[in-house]
């Protein structure tokens, strides 16, 4: 019981980082944010950022789903 309740808890948190990122960095990329000034010391634009990270969201959620399904 304990552990459904965390794996909940760990593939809410992945795919509220989803939602997040897309307001903070697609939705609005002038805002001042991490993705901005990492743009600014690497040269690579706020929304490849972004993306990045929303991939890296994506695929943790998916390992998460199958790792939890495996183990059930």
């Amino acid at each position: 019981a304990n552990q459904g309740v965390l794996l909940t808890l760990g593939l809410t948190s992945c795919l509220y980082a989803i939602l997040d990122i897309k307001s903070d960095i697609l939705d609005r990329p002038e805002l001042r944010s991490d993705a901005a000034m990492l743009g600014e010391i690497t040269g690579i634009h706020t929304v490849v950022w972004g993306g990045l990270w929303i991939t890296v969201a994506v695929l943790a959620s998916a390992w998460l789903l199958q790792w939890s399904y495996r183990r059930a």
